[in-house]
């Protein structure tokens, strides 16, 4: 039984691996997921699933904070989630 592995976007093409698998899950186009992707820049976090080196899916993080008793607190908003 193989593994699935999680972990960050190493290159260009699990990038555009996981804009397929999310344009898919979506009905939108690869290239329109993964141009906001891009689009989100360096703040966006995501992470993509893998079994046997092959993208299967992921989920994306945005920053953001909450207030919580006045204060700013740091938070994660999930902005996607997609699997094959």
């Amino acid at each position: 039984m193989s593994q699935v592995v999680v972990g960050a976007i190493a290159n260009d093409s699990d990038l555009a691996a996981f804009a397929a698998v999310d344009g898919e899950a979506f009905a939108d186009s690869a290239a329109d997921t993964e141009r906001w992707l891009r689009a989100a820049g360096d703040a966006l976090q995501v992470r993509v699933a893998r079994v046997d080196g092959t993208v299967v899916g992921g989920y994306g993080l945005y920053p953001a904070r909450e207030f919580i008793g006045g204060r700013a607190v740091p938070a994660q908003c999930v902005i996607t989630v997609a699997v094959e």
